[in-house]
């Protein structure tokens, strides 16, 4: 048992004295803290304003969309879809969004 002991503490030993042992012990944690107030920082960013063209046939829905912080809807119902198509992708809109009346469905156009 007393040799057990030995090797277990001469190996101990040599892996505390290597350079990179003392290093990485005292690198790791200012590491985890370096990534956490990176994260932070992210996350309290805001984004950017994105405009959003809406074109709704029906009516209905248009008023739903209301504007925040982070999003801007502009109501593009009374344009034509061909015109409102050519000039969306000339202008500084994020997306499209088209409410068809004829099959109430939703299309999203980028």
């Amino acid at each position: 048992m007393s040799k057990l002991v030995l090797i277990i503490k001469r190996e101990f030993i040599a892996k505390v004295r290597n350079k990179s042992f003392i290093v990485m012990t005292f690198l790791s944690p200012l590491l985890f803290v370096g990534i956490g107030c990176f994260v932070g920082y992210l996350s309290t960013m805001k984004a950017d304003l994105k405009t959003i063209a809406v074109h709704d046939e029906t009516g209905r829905f248009v008023n739903q969309f209301k504007s925040d912080e982070e999003y801007k809807y502009v109501d593009y119902s009374k344009v034509d879809l061909k015109i409102l198509k050519d000039s969306i992708l000339k202008e500084s809109y994020e997306g499209l969004l088209v409410i068809l009346a004829k099959e109430d469905t939703v299309h999203f156009c980028e």
